[in-house]
């Protein structure tokens, strides 16, 4: 019975190095991970074209005035 207690004993030893070495490699990839640099906002249009914050976004409704492709001072 006391060689159980013993064994019992000697595994939560191991257990608790181990966990203390998973701490430590916790923290350590913690601290090594760089922040990621913000990147421009990213927005899909209807027709799931990408649009960056530098993109101007136009509507994807026709213009009823010049729907026909033209200019305005065509006829």
């Amino acid at each position: 019975m006391s060689d159980l207690v013993e064994e019992i004993r000697k595994l939560k030893s191991v257990i608790v190095k181990q966990e203390n070495r998973i701490r430590a490699l916790e923290a350590t990839v913690k601290a090594s991970l760089v922040p990621p640099e913000p990147s421009p906002v990213t927005v899909l249009t209807p027709a799931s074209t990408p649009v960056t914050a530098s993109t101007p976004v136009t509507s994807t409704t026709p213009d009823h005035n010049h729907d026909d492709g033209m200019a305005p001072d065509e006829v």
